[in-house]
């Protein structure tokens, strides 16, 4: 048997085999064949990739009212947050699955991080 390491899942146990041979009605005989697979995902990937950054542009939103608003940057570092949210939402959606049975806990949290940044940019416009 040939085995092929995998970057996004290991192997925890060895594969079982089984085989049964069934008869259905004296007419044929089937042989069926049971495979089972112990499978453990490496979540190091999507940790560093999608959290890291996602994390880092949420703490960098806190820095929006530090900068002065005589230096004019204030709203276009704000902006610049937003649109970095906006884009990391997009690599996002990629990887969540499409029904909403199973939305990912991380998937709320970014749409909580956008909805915060959208009403740090508002804020930004107003004051």
């Amino acid at each position: 048997m040939y085995f092929h390491d995998h970057p996004e899942w290991d192997l925890e146990r060895p594969v079982f085999v089984t085989l049964e041979h069934r008869d259905t009605h004296n007419v044929v005989n089937n042989s069926i064949i049971f495979l089972t697979l112990k499978l453990h995902r490496n979540p190091r990937f999507y940790s560093v990739c999608l959290l890291v950054p996602l994390i880092t542009i949420y703490a960098l939103s806190v820095f929006v009212f530090f900068v002065p608003v005589e230096s004019g940057e204030k709203l276009s570092f704000a902006i610049t947050l937003f649109l970095a949210q906006t884009l990391n939402f997009t690599t996002l959606i990629a990887i969540f699955p499409e029904n909403s049975r199973n939305f990912p806990l991380i998937g709320y949290f970014v749409c909580a991080v956008s909805f915060q940044l959208a009403v740090l940019c508002l804020l930004t416009i107003i004051g």
